[in-house]
Formats: structure tokens, C-alpha cells, sequence
């Protein structure tokens, strides 16, 4: 570990994934070794039939991730739900359906209402939280606990990136207990898991100074566009969300499958449009949007994986994520969108977090 000064708490706080990722993932595997909790019991979750995952905000968008893991690694089919929508309804819930409800303080009321109708219902209903005995544990079978320490600046960093590997982690023991993936395929993930935070650490210097630049050119811009598909989408509205609760900009996200003429019509060179294209399954469809993007001369800024050549003759700058499986690129591909909030926020005399010349702790 090293000591690193920053300028504000909220800076700090995103240099601090690493380290939250890394805790979390060492937590979950204690519990595994030890067997607490009754959810870690094989035959508990060999005949989950269903995963309904509840949140909010952050926690929602994290939820799409732990989707897409899930449902590609265990085989088993997931939705993901806003727990205010959720409640409000009349959903269909079984015994085999296990519900996840992720609450950082294990206290937000509409998920915390979520998971008394899953148990109400019958179903198997976990709690993903940072807090233990939080409300959210009252609520549930058992609970999955991320490792953060309470963030004070005002937006939601290191939270999105614990509960996303926490899901990783939960989405490949599913895996390994339904015999869904081979032991040499789940053997690779886990290995690629255990990378995350040292890339995430690696990633954080490397585009501190690309990040920067983007941030000053678009500063003043008064709306930002937010293009992703498949495992980009969770990235591209976090990004979104982060620039609206740090910088006050006004953004829309769009899926890559829904670039449609109305939208195209309100782009200008004004209009900065950040596109996530990490999926190289949807990188034909992402090229498609982005030519039309540029024949309204906006401004195009990519995070791509590396190798993604074919992203540089249609971005004005790229800004690459280590290699990785796309559905672990998420909490990676996530970093530079919170450098650029955080960044854009600044330039605009926002005070993001209320700490100058903070002395912080990460990863070396």
C-alpha cells in the first residue's frame, strides 16, 4: 500500500476501489471456507429455478451486471427489477425463485419493502448489503455482505464496484454447484476475479491524464449522451448517473439497439456522446450508431477494451480498460466515466467532497 495525497474526498474515494473490491471478495471467501450462512448450503441453491434481483439507483445498475453474470455463468434466469416498481406490483414469485435485494445500508425502503413480499410470497429471499443486522438482514434467509467502508462524498463510487464483484463471486459459486461451467472455465474466472482490483489499480493511473483533458474540452457542455449494449449498459448508466449526481449535467442512456432519427436529431457538436463498447458481441451495432452520431459532428468518447481498433476511426478519443471476460470489463470500464463526473464536476466549480489535499490509502 502506498499513501497518495487528493484533492478532494470524492477523488479519494474512487482511488479507493481497489481496495474495496479486494476486501470483498477476501470476505466472501472466508465465509465460503467456513460455511456461514445458511445460503452458502449446496442444497439451498441447486434447484433455483429463478433470480429476481430488487435496487435502486447504483445498486440497480449493479444488479445488471450480477445479470449478466449469472445468467451466463450459473444458466439460470434472472431479472432485474426497481424495487419501488417491484413493490407496487403484483409480481409472481415461486419457491424455487431466489430474490437478491441490494441496499448498501441495508435500510432503503423500497427494497427493504421488496424482500418482505419475496418472503411473503414464498420465495428465498438474500439480502446484498454493506451493514451487518442492518433492516435488510431482518428482512431476509440470509445476506451477502460487500466490505466498504461508509462513503461521505456524495456519490456512490466504491459501493457500485463491491456489490458487482460480490455478484461475481455468488455467480460462479451458483456455477460451480450446478455444474454449469467445467472446473477448468471456473477455475479461468475465478483467476480473472482475483485480477480486478490490481487492474482496477493499474487503470486508475493510467488514465488519470486522458480522463483530465476529456473533462476540460467538455466541461461547459450542457448535455452528455450515454451509449451502451450488453455489458455496457450497466457501465453507461452508472456514467450517466455519476455525471448527473456530481457535475448537475443532464444526460439520457441509451441501449446501442435504440439509436433511433428523434435521438439522432438532438445531437449537435455540442452534445458529447460517451459510448462503452466493451462487448465485442455488440461492437457492429455500437459502429452503426456511432456513424450516424458523427454525421451530427458530436463529439465521440469511447471506453474500450483494448485491442477494439475499429473504435478509433469513430471516437474523437478512446480510453482502454485492461483485458478481460466483457462481463468482468464492467467494474473496470466504470472508472474512467467516474474520473470524467468527478473531473467535469471541478471544472465547472462544483465542490466535490468537502476534504483539500486529503491524504487517502490505495493499492500500490
Amino acid at each position: 500500500m502506498l499513501r497518495h495525497a487528493f484533492d478532494t474526498l470524492g477523488l479519494a474515494e474512487i482511488h479507493e476501489q481497489p481496495t474495496a473490491a479486494a476486501e470483498t471478495l477476501s470476505y466472501w471467501r472466508a465465509q465460503v471456507d467456513s460455511g456461514d450462512g445458511e445460503l452458502l448450503f449446496d442444497a439451498l441453491l441447486q434447484h433455483v429455478e429463478r433470480v429476481v434481483i430488487v435496487g435502486v439507483g447504483t445498486s440497480y445498475h449493479a444488479g445488471l451486471a450480477g445479470r449478466l453474470a449469472i445468467e451466463r455463468w450459473a444458466r439460470i434466469p434472472v431479472d432485474v427489477e426497481v424495487a419501488s416498481d417491484f413493490r407496487y406490483r403484483d409480481p409472481i414469485l415461486a419457491p424455487r425463485t431466489l430474490v437478491l435485494g441490494i441496499s448498501e445500508s441495508g435500510e432503503t425502503a423500497d427494497t427493504l419493502a421488496a424482500m418482505q413480499l419475496a418472503r411473503e410470497r414464498g420465495a428465498i429471499a438474500v439480502a446484498v448489503t454493506n451493514v451487518p443486522g442492518s433492516p435488510a438482514m431482518q428482512q431476509s434467509h440470509a445476506a451477502l455482505f460487500t466490505r466498504v467502508r461508509p462513503e461521505a462524498a456524495a456519490a456512490a463510487t466504491r459501493t457500485f464496484v463491491a456489490q458487482v464483484v460480490l455478484l461475481y463471486a455468488f455467480a460462479l459459486r451458483l456455477a460451480e454447484i450446478r455444474s454449469s461451467q467445467s472446473p477448468t472455465a471456473l477455475s479461468d474466472l475465478r483467476s480473472a476475479l482475483e485480477l480486478l482490483s490490481g487492474q482496477m489499480a493499474s487503470l486508475l493511473a493510467s488514465a488519470a491524464s486522458t480522463v483530465k483533458v476529456v473533462a476540460e474540452r467538455l466541461a461547459k457542455c450542457p448535455f452528455f449522451l450515454f451509449l451502451g449494449g450488453d455489458c455496457g449498459l450497466p457501465v453507461a448508466l452508472e456514467g450517466a448517473l455519476k455525471l448527473k449526481e456530481i457535475a448537475y449535467v443532464p444526460t439520457d442512456t441509451h441501449r446501442t439497439g435504440e439509436m433511433m432519427d428523434d435521438l439522432v436529431a438532438l445531437l449537435s457538436p455540442e452534445t458529447p456522446v460517451i459510448c462503452v463498447a466493451t462487448e465485442e458481441a455488440v461492437l457492429p451495432q455500437l459502429l452503426c450508431n456511432l456513424s450516424e452520431v458523427r454525421a451530427r459532428r458530436a463529439r465521440v468518447i469511447a471506453v474500450a477494451g483494448r485491442g477494439a481498433a475499429q473504435i478509433k476511426e469513430h471516437a474523437d478519443e478512446v480510453i482502454y480498460v485492461p483485458r478481460a471476460d466483457p462481463v468482468l470489463q464492467i467494474p473496470l470500464a466504470v472508472i474512467p466515466l467516474q474520473l470524467l463526473a468527478h473531473h467535469v464536476a471541478r471544472h465547472r466549480g462544483l465542490n466535490v467532497g468537502p476534504t483539500e489535499h486529503l491524504t487517502g490509502t490505495i493499492a500500490a
